[in-house]
């Protein structure tokens, strides 16, 4: 059977976690690792990546089935194109004679470190107060991989069609492009990376007498170099076959990417940095080709686009006389009678029907198609610092013990990207509304 063999280097465009399940004393959630430390992303949440976004792509080819998954149809087997390459998503429905196995295995990525790694701070955000869940015991941290470190995508397809090679070179070209992305948290900034120098090798159809020779290579590590015969230009040119395949697909995704200027100054807080220094917040600080800078995190730039567009729904319902939960949840109207009770508070809310922001924003119940990178820094500012004092609000003066000092970026500039797939005319209005504003 024809197999074929395909490396690609890719390099984080953003930090990267990939969680273990595990915590430490200093870290709530840590990177993945295998028994001999070596820092990896599993191949199962490399496929799952990859098999998602090809459920979506695949479907919009004109003419090709659907996966039976995007309409939520479990009780028959499906014939779409996904599923053909990356084995049946419900495999125990229909006739176990006609089941399909995945044709594409993919392997363990290593991850070749640049500049280390380190542990960033989450936490939860009220959308109605915008400040700290800490009621909710929201605040957690986590372990990330650095930006440029480099990784090796390695797979084995087994007996593809043609066509499917093609579909195959589409779903690469979109890793470069930003539209698929790995590990945890890949909606508010981590996961993005770049896609370099893909290559293919075909498995030659080995006699009896040449078994022996072809198992003892594959123990060698590079035995996808020296196991099969390179294809010439295999990448580029399934690629330009996909291009014409695509032409007029139904697949439509929005990029919204530029320079986002301070006028002032700008404050992150990373809580070991301010451990460490001598201040009461310091600035979140990325390393980046050995250079430490600051960095605008994609999960903040995102609670503030959601805070600002639901504030903008809300009004524009109550001008128009509608229930601002209407368009907006709100997140602290726990009673199950309640009007206006979370989406993810809900389990009604799971086929679709949320609020308008959970269906642009997402919830527990659904994902974001809206992918928000983390922003990083093209213009450095200069660091300032500035004292507090907290007021006694019935003597007018100081309150005792409350001074603190706070060390502030002034005027930076960040690279922002914003990744919109299959946007509705009404999301995308709402979200260039909020834009603009």
């Amino acid at each position: 059977m024809d197999r074929i063999l395909l490396a690609a280097n890719l390099t984080l465009a953003t930090q990267l976690h990939v969680g273990s399940g595990d915590d430490s004393p200093l870290c709530d959630a840590m990177i993945y690792r295998r028994p001999d430390s070596a820092l990896i992303i599993p191949g199962s949440s490399v496929a799952g990546a990859l098999r998602g976004r090809a459920t979506r792509l695949f479907s919009s080819l004109r003419g090709e089935k659907k996966c039976l998954s995007l309409s939520g149809i479990t009780d028959r087997e499906c014939d779409c194109p996904t599923c053909a390459m990356f084995g049946n998503i419900y495999p125990d429905a229909g006739s176990s004679n006609n089941r399909l196995s995945a044709k594409i295995l993919v392997h363990d990525m290593e991850i070749q470190l640049a500049d280390g790694t380190s542990i960033r701070d989450g936490v939860g955000i009220n959308r109605v107060s915008r400040t700290s869940n800490s009621a909710a015991a929201a605040k957690y941290d986590y372990e990330t991989v650095a930006r440029g470190a480099q990784l090796v995508l390695r797979m084995e397809a087994t007996g593809l069609t043609d066509k499917e090679e093609v579909l195959l070179a589409a779903l690469l070209a979109e890793i470069g492009e930003g539209r698929i992305r790995f590990g945890g948290k890949s909606s508010r900034g981590l996961g993005r990376v770049s896609l370099d120098n893909v290559a293919a090798w075909r498995l030659p159809q080995c006699t009896p007498a040449q078994w022996t020779q072809f198992y003892a290579l594959l123990t060698s590590d590079d035995w996808f170099l020296q196991g099969g015969q390179e294809i010439a230009n295999w990448f580029s040119r399934r690629l330009e076959e996909a291009r014409r395949l695509f032409a007029g697909s139904d697949d439509t995704f929005l990029i919204i990417s530029g320079t986002l200027r301070f006028k002032e100054g700008f404050l992150t807080k990373e809580s070991f940095l301010t451990v460490e220094s001598p201040y009461d917040s310091f600035p979140l600080l990325v390393t980046e080709r050995g250079k430490r800078r600051t960095c605008l995190p994609g999960s903040s730039l995102r609670g503030v686009l959601r805070f600002q567009t639901e504030r903008i729904g809300r009004t524009l319902a109550e001008l128009n006389n509608l229930a601002g939960w209407l368009v907006a949840c709100d997140p602290l109207a726990a009673g199950e009678s309640e009007p206006g009770r979370s989406c993810s508070r809900r389990p009604d809310k799971k086929n679709g029907n949320e609020c308008l922001a959970c269906k642009l924003f997402g919830s527990m119940h659904a994902g974001s198609r809206l992918k928000i990178s983390d922003a990083w820094e093209i213009e450095a500012g200069k660091f300032y610092l500035q004292d507090y004092l907290a007021v006694d609000r019935f003597t007018g003066g100081g309150s005792e013990g409350k001074k603190f000092d706070s060390v502030y970026t002034y005027r930076p500039s960040y690279y922002i990207e914003i990744l919109f797939e299959e946007p509705e005319a009404w999301e995308l209005g709402w979200l260039l509304l909020t834009c603009g504003t």
